[in-house]
């Protein structure tokens, strides 16, 4: 839950997380969908994909021990594989983070750091952590370089590293790291709640954002013109919404439809009319929790 999402977010999920997964074996028993449930609300969802695959390979084979064999299960990469070696095995590795790469990119005037730069750090520090706690060692410099090594303001008067650090050597703290400027993409969807009789449309996502999760179906402007030319039944427009995704925004402008008759219109083999009832049971990306949400505390299903 950690891997791209803030702490104190997670607090207030894993409690719950722990009420219905006790274990890792609980876990792995689950269908994907209950584990996709679990995890709804806080986004980047292959990573309950992957948690899933994991805890399943776990439970039948056991924990691997070694890097090379953690990195190979599904959702692992270097840095989470060794930070499980590291702290739950007390093996001398370092699991490099922004923090730590900002730590010693300043010290050693290089940033970022190559993989080779991190073996060879690893290395210089491996008798200092077989001396010491390694799990204590790796989270102390990297509590150090978040609390005062930061990227604005570093504590450099204060820091013990001074006498040794190559940035502040050369006043070169803050220009070490260039302000990257990504072009944000902006796209403009309308998002349908199609309700006939006691069903909805919804469709279920096999690839890309928010995989193996549920959504509502979404059209362009220029399609939702088109379809809208066919709707004998009621249609309401509902508040915008602007959802802020890793490269891009959208805006999504709910439609709350209350149809009649069938539609001549093809929303592609995802999408399925499924009892309003079982929404709550299924896994939806949170926006289109939030919409859904909107619409029952509006009552709006009692108005048409």
């Amino acid at each position: 839950m950690l891997q791209q999402t803030t702490v104190s977010v997670v607090k207030q999920r894993y409690a719950l997380w722990l009420d219905e997964f006790p274990d890792i074996h609980a876990v792995a028993k689950a269908e994907q969908t209950q584990v996709l449930r679990a995890f709804e609300g806080l986004g980047y969802y292959a990573r309950a994909r992957h948690l899933h695959q994991t805890a399943q390979h776990i439970h039948q084979h056991g924990w691997p021990e070694d890097f090379v064999s953690l990195r190979k299960l599904p959702g692992l990469g270097d840095y989470t594989a060794k930070t499980i070696i590291s702290r739950c095995f007390q093996k001398p590795v370092l699991a490099f983070d922004v923090n730590m790469h900002r730590l010693f990119g300043r010290l050693y005037m290089k940033y970022p750091l190559s993989k080779q730069d991190e073996k060879d750090l690893e290395q210089v520090l491996a008798p200092l952590q077989e001396q010491h706690n390694p799990a204590v060692m790796g989270q102390a410099l990297m509590r150090f370089a978040q609390g005062e090594c930061k990227k604005n303001m570093p504590a450099c008067e204060n820091c013990l590293f001074s006498s040794i650090c190559q940035a502040r050597r050369h006043n070169a703290q803050q220009s070490l790291f260039p302000q990257k400027r990504k072009k944000k993409v902006y796209l403009e969807s309308i998002v349908l709640f199609m309700r006939q009789g006691d069903d909805v449309l919804i469709e279920k996502r096999e690839e890309g954002i928010g995989k193996g999760m549920y959504s509502l179906p979404r059209l362009s402007v220029e399609e939702f013109t088109q379809l809208s030319g066919q709707l004998s039944g009621v249609f309401l427009a509902l508040k915008s919404r602007i959802h802020t995704y890793t490269h891009h925004q959208e805006k999504l402008m709910p439609h709350f439809l209350n149809l009649k008759e069938s539609l001549n219109w093809d929303f592609g083999p995802r999408c399925y009319f499924e009892n309003e009832k079982k929404l709550k049971e299924l896994p939806f990306m949170a926006i289109y929790r939030d919409i859904l949400k909107s619409i029952e505390q509006e009552n709006l299903n009692t108005l048409f």
